[in-house]
């Protein structure tokens, strides 16, 4: 993830500091760890080597997942079947909150609800190439179905580390959250091209409801050009309160 985000987790959530340094350093035992792993075959995996595998396969396989969706190649029945598994295991892991404590991150921290609303299987049928119609369109509908129940997880209104409900006005607090965080952007990225000041409060904006509309404008001009400034704001716009 990116280090503003695991910063900003970090804040929120300051005991899970000295689990994330755990990971990061090593520990205190590190040292004698690797002295005993030297001692055993080279043939058998080591302890490090299986705990390397465990912190990286899952993000490895998003990022897979985020190219296959990015590639313009012809759709064959195994990317289809793929992109589609892939979704279901997204939604499995976010159902549950041990794998949802720390996956949930990962997702948000790659839009992958905003690449999979951009896809062409999300789009329909017509933009689908390389697979018979019938199966295109059945294929498309069942993705769009996919890709909705992973959204509802996604943004379901529960703390992911206590697994308690959220109040109402923990989500809108949430949501105007990202407004903020979204105008301050705009400024930031296209000076002159954002008529809100990135310092007002979500009051002083014009029009709340109006803010996805606006960013989804700039998304389309040079703003959306900025790659992860257009995916924030996407994701703003695809975002129920």
């Amino acid at each position: 993830m990116s280090p503003g985000r695991v910063d900003s987790e970090l804040r929120r959530y300051p005991t899970l500091r000295r689990h994330w340094d755990k990971v990061t350093t090593g520990g205190a035992g590190a040292a004698e760890e690797a002295k005993k792993s030297k001692k055993k075959k080279s043939t058998e995996p080591t302890d490090d080597a299986q705990k390397r595998l465990d912190e990286t396969f899952l993000p490895s396989l998003v990022d897979e997942f985020c190219g296959e969706l990015r590639d313009a190649a012809p759709l064959t029945p195994d990317r289809l079947h793929y992109l589609q598994r892939c979704v279901e295991l997204w939604t499995d892991l976010l159902s549950q909150l041990p794998t949802r404590r720390f996956f949930r991150l990962v997702l948000l921290d790659r839009h992958v609800d905003v690449l999979c609303k951009a896809s062409p299987l999300y789009a329909g049928a017509a933009a689908v190439t390389g697979l018979a119609d019938k199966l295109s369109a059945d294929a498309c509908r069942l993705f769009k179905q996919l890709v909705t129940a992973m959204t509802h997880y996604l943004n379901f209104p529960v703390d992911d580390q206590t697994g308690d409900a959220l109040a109402r006005k923990d989500v809108e607090g949430q949501f105007y959250g990202r407004i903020q965080v979204i105008v301050r952007l705009f400024a930031w990225h296209c000076m002159g091209a954002e008529p809100m000041s990135p310092f007002s409060a979500v009051a002083a904006t014009p029009g709340v409801q109006t803010v996805p509309g606006h960013a989804e404008r700039l998304c389309a001009g040079e703003c959306g050009k900025r790659g992860q400034t257009g995916c924030s704001a996407r994701s703003l716009c695809g975002h129920e309160r």
